[in-house]
């Protein structure tokens, strides 16, 4: 079965976002959850470090990675975070292509790069409704 959902750009940057961070959590990219949201307790950048250290001192409980290494990489990372990472690239490559064009060096942007598959569903397909 095949689904359709039509959402305005907003929800869609909303969906990416969402869909990135759900796929780099799953590669063990904990620290993400302190540099991704703003955080009302956090009133320095002490409380800010020591944040993120217990972050990392959990990746490394939970997924055996030494503190230098970043992620475990995308290719180990599960089926469900490939496939948020996959629907990840199409949503960016989609509003990148959409938006309005600052400059020649915005075409440099990794959103522009044409989706590559990384999970085993096929790639989603996303287009641009005129209201």
């Amino acid at each position: 079965m095949r689904y359709k959902l039509i959402i305005n750009e907003g929800q869609a940057k909303i969906l990416s976002f969402a869909l990135d961070f759900y796929a780099r959590i799953s590669g063990g990219q904990f620290e993400e959850i302190v540099d991704r949201f703003h955080w009302r307790n956090i009133k320095s950048e002490d409380e800010r470090d020591q944040a993120f250290e217990l972050f990392r001192d959990l990746k490394c409980m939970l997924t055996g990675l030494q503190r230098s290494q970043p992620n475990i990489g995308l290719g180990n990372i599960s089926e469900e975070g490939k496939v948020a990472y996959d629907l990840y690239q199409v949503i960016r490559h989609r509003l990148a292509n959409d938006a309005p064009k600052k400059s020649t060096s915005s075409f440099l942007s990794v959103d522009f790069n044409t989706p590559h598959q990384k999970s085993n569903e096929p790639l989603a397909q996303i287009e641009a409704v005129k209201e």
